[in-house]
């Protein structure tokens, strides 16, 4: 490939990155979806030609013979039922099939813009049918002794097509046993009754029963587990599937400093309030989020400068 055409090519992947990723990608689609639930003139011409099609192929299919020309009674009764068949597939077509026409077109298009590399990671984000939305992944750090802490996290995520699947790992320390306290899927209301969990020998496994979610709906996933871990360590979670503006929440105690990682490129913005930080982006699936947490320089509690409370995390 020429220069010139590389170049093209780059600009492409960079519009088409934009448009999933960036601010205005969301704000287009929005548009989009408002534009799709009323009717635009393009379309209410392509019902009237598609009701004409059916009118008349109907028209020359039963009152052909009735023509005062021969050769307008065959041209009739040849075309009448064609031109019907048209009619009736045109407007099949635009309601039930327009999206996936249009969306057969935009991979052809994108496998033709996008690197080789990318071309097959972009068609495994693409197979998700379901993104995650008002998704929050919470983690409480408490103190409760020198050498280790309490970890307890939180994540909720909506728009998912089955039962809520959680595991942590166990790290065996003498504080106490890891445990998924909460795991569970709700739709309109009602929420998932069996949850079966299982320990192993070095991790834990919690599944809940599957739900049904049609095209449209939504479900609530929520999970929360606890662990000790040290007090200078990190935590690390990902998801499977897309996310829109995913927020991290640190509740931490004034022992700690901290830091987040999204695992995605974009910026995010933090709370002026609390340790709340929100990623002005999509998170793709398989990435990991990140919460790395230390104790504070100099502080007072801290070895050979007084005692050690408990530390908890959660």
């Amino acid at each position: 490939m020429n220069s010139k055409g590389a170049t093209c090519n780059r600009l492409d992947g960079d519009i088409f990155a934009h448009f999933l990723t960036g601010d205005s990608g969301a704000k287009n689609l929005e548009l989009r979806t408002k534009e799709e639930r009323q009717f635009t003139w393009p379309q209410i011409r392509y019902w009237i030609v598609g009701i004409i099609l059916v009118i008349g192929g109907a028209s020359g299919a039963i009152w052909g013979d009735d023509l005062s020309f021969t050769w307008a009674q065959r041209i009739a009764k040849e075309l009448g039922p064609g031109v019907f068949t048209a009619g009736i597939l045109a407007l099949l077509v635009e309601p039930f099939f327009r999206k996936e026409f249009a969306r057969d077109a935009f991979l052809a298009a994108f496998r033709y813009v996008l690197p080789e590399e990318f071309k097959e990671e972009v068609t495994k984000i693409l197979a998700h049918p379901f993104v995650s939305k008002d998704h929050i992944w919470k983690v409480k750090i408490e103190r409760t002794n020198n050498e280790s802490i309490t970890l307890v996290t939180n994540r909720t995520s909506s728009d998912h097509d089955r039962g809520a699947l959680y595991t942590i790992i166990e790290y065996n320390y003498e504080d106490g046993p890891a445990e998924i306290c909460e795991c569970s899927i709700e739709k309109e209301g009602i929420r998932s009754k069996r949850l079966k969990r299982e320990r192993h020998a070095d991790w834990i496994e919690a599944i809940t029963e599957k739900v049904r979610i049609a095209p449209g709906e939504t479900a609530k996933l929520s999970m929360k587990a606890k662990q000790y871990r040290r007090s200078n360590d990190s935590v690390w979670e990902t998801f499977i599937d897309p996310i829109v503006n995913p927020v991290i929440e640190v509740a931490i105690d004034d022992y700690f400093d901290h830091k987040i990682e999204f695992g995605t490129k974009g910026d995010y913005e933090k709370s002026k309030f609390d340790n709340r930080y929100t990623l002005n982006a999509v998170y793709f699936p398989g990435q990991y989020m990140h919460v790395r947490w230390w104790p504070k320089k100099g502080h007072p509690e801290l070895p050979g400068s007084g005692d050690v409370d408990s530390v908890q995390s959660q």
